[in-house]
């Protein structure tokens, strides 16, 4: 009976995401752009630079073994350029890798000019991307502490399977950085093929956050990129937030291991009255998915809305989204996903 149930809502919920597509109008990029306001300094739209500030960023790249793609993303950060007031080290967490290409490799790239300096940590235990994050960050606070005494100043979570392909990425990410009131900043991501894998996130829709016009083509003269936005949320595969939030927000929350963590993080500085920023003009390619297949764990899932179901952030958006696009709507309705794991964790009992 609870296996009927279970299949009776999903068949439900499926249904009711046809009939809203049906009777929705899709939004276009520009009608989205009213729901991200261009970002400025002082009320002036104007290129934003570094000044006279000083940055110490620690670029965080995760990664288990397939030392081809660590290669690739590692080979990309080689070519970054760096002003005088910006400084990059580089911290390489490995989570349990055991093939020999990629012992041998890391240790190779180790002792290489590498362009900027290099941590390594060795973090052996179940994948848990918040865990794993979270003691990189630890790890290369107290090295750096001890053995050069200096510290961070920045973060810039980056997946082993995104392509840095603009050199000045690193210098445009801490520039957005300073707007006012900046609690973290992302970027423009798209696919190999060229088509939209991340423009920002929106909470709260289909299982934990929705990425609005996904696989559609971004056109290059968009007035999206002309500017810092101030967006929702932003992914975790390239995410850059100051130390000082990063520590005060609670760090990334390992409840959540597989999901949804860097979503939750956007949301915690956004509760704190923080802006999450789209630094919209840097565009990188990522494979997403590409080291660890997708997964949704109902635990989890069902811990992020037990989390947030009563913060007044649900439901503040003023238009309805479904799958990865935006859609407008005269309702205000979300997915219902409490209800559905709900059903199976019923069903599996």
């Amino acid at each position: 009976m609870n296996t009927l149930i279970y299949y009776l809502i999903k068949v439900t919920l499926k249904l009711t995401e046809v009939g809203l597509r049906f009777l929705s109008k899709k939004v276009s990029l520009e009608e989205l752009e009213a729901l991200c306001p261009r970002l400025s300094k002082n009320g002036v739209l104007t290129e934003i630079s570094l000044g006279q500030e000083s940055f110490h960023v620690g670029i965080v790249v995760p990664y288990r073994d397939n030392f081809v793609m660590t290669e690739r993303c590692l080979s990309y950060l080689k070519h970054l350029k760096l002003p005088p007031h910006l400084k990059a080290t580089l911290i390489l967490a490995d989570n349990g890798s055991s093939q020999k290409e990629t012992l041998h490799g890391i240790a190779k790239m180790m002792t290489s000019q590498f362009p900027m300096p290099i941590l390594k940590c060795s973090l052996d235990y179940p994948f848990n991307y918040s865990k794993i994050n979270n003691d990189a960050v630890h790890f290369a606070t107290k090295e750096l502490e001890k053995s050069h005494g200096t510290a961070l100043t920045h973060l810039w979570f980056l997946n082993n399977d995104v392509m840095v392909i603009d050199p000045h990425a690193l210098e445009k990410l801490s520039s957005a950085s300073t707007l006012p009131n900046c609690g973290a900043v992302g970027n423009t991501l798209l696919y190999p093929n060229q088509k939209i894998q991340h423009l920002y996130a929106e909470p709260f829709v289909k299982i934990i956050a929705s990425h609005p016009f996904k696989n559609d083509v971004l056109p290059h003269d968009s007035s999206w990129l002309n500017s810092p936005r101030s967006v929702p949320a932003v992914t975790g595969a390239s995410f850059f937030i100051s130390v000082e939030a990063f520590e005060a927000s609670g760090r990334f929350d390992e409840r959540l291991p597989t999901l949804g963590q860097d979503i939750d993080l956007c949301l915690t500085l956004r509760k704190a009255g923080k802006v999450i920023v789209a630094a919209s003009d840097l565009i990188l390619i990522h494979e997403e998915s590409s080291t660890k297949k997708a997964v949704f764990p109902i635990s989890e899932v069902e811990y992020f809305y037990k989390k947030w179901d009563h913060s007044s952030l649900v439901n503040s958006r003023p238009v309805l989204k479904w799958s990865e696009k935006l859609y407008s709507s005269p309702w205000k309705w979300r997915y219902p996903f409490p209800l559905y794991v709900n059903a199976k964790r019923r069903a599996k009992k």
